[in-house]
């Protein structure tokens, strides 16, 4: 006796559910709610000042910036937040680019990937580091409601949990990077050292 099938089928001893239009809309529906909500946030987020300064200062005594942008297009009603840290000439970063590090010392985790390294207008001699959050599933426009996706804005204290984020990640990697450079040092006398014994 053959059973009967009924919304699953087995293909290849895996079972494939297969949705009725019903439910199809009802998923779509509270996509679009998830993205209304988020446009309420979004709306909310969007008047106020263009630039946020922030300072910090890390263990090794560096004075340590970081700038929340709101990045807003002319012309249209498509904006979101950028996040840039920046790093004094002493640090072993500055000068990077984010094609990549010239030693390969680093890579920085934040939304979305490193998508800005150069100078900033707002601080000058410094080298800034940046990410933004207008990528695919990010909400940036008011467009994004309609999506088939749920889209996610992430806000200005997201931004700054990502730059403290980096601040931190770039403090630890100088830190490795000084140590590094003290043991490579050390290494040098002491086989000076060593020469000079068997001279």
């Amino acid at each position: 006796m053959a059973k009967k099938i009924n919304k699953s089928m087995a293909v290849t001893g895996r079972v494939l559910n297969v949705d009725s239009k019903e439910e199809r809309a009802g998923d779509i529906n509270k996509i679009r709610r998830y993205n209304e909500e988020q446009k309420k946030l979004w709306e909310a987020d969007k008047e106020g000042r263009t630039h946020i300064v922030y300072i910090r200062t890390d263990k090794l005594n560096n004075i340590i910036p970081f700038i929340v942008r709101r990045n807003k297009f002319e012309g249209s009603k498509t904006w979101f937040y950028c996040g840039y840290v920046g790093v004094p000439k002493t640090h072993h970063a500055f000068g990077q680019s984010i094609n990549g590090w010239s030693d390969g010392f680093f890579d920085l985790r934040c939304h979305g990937g490193l998508t800005y390294s150069d100078y900033h207008t707002l601080i000058p001699g410094y080298w800034f580091f940046g990410f933004d959050c207008g990528h695919a599933g990010d909400f940036i426009s008011p467009d994004s409601v309609q999506n088939h996706q749920k889209m996610k804005f992430h806000g200005k204290e997201y931004v700054i949990e990502n730059c403290e984020n980096m601040v931190n990640e770039l403090e630890i990697l100088e830190l490795k990077f000084r140590e590094d450079e003290y043991l490579q040092k050390l290494a040098r006398e002491n086989k000076l050292k060593q020469g000079g014994k068997n001279a």
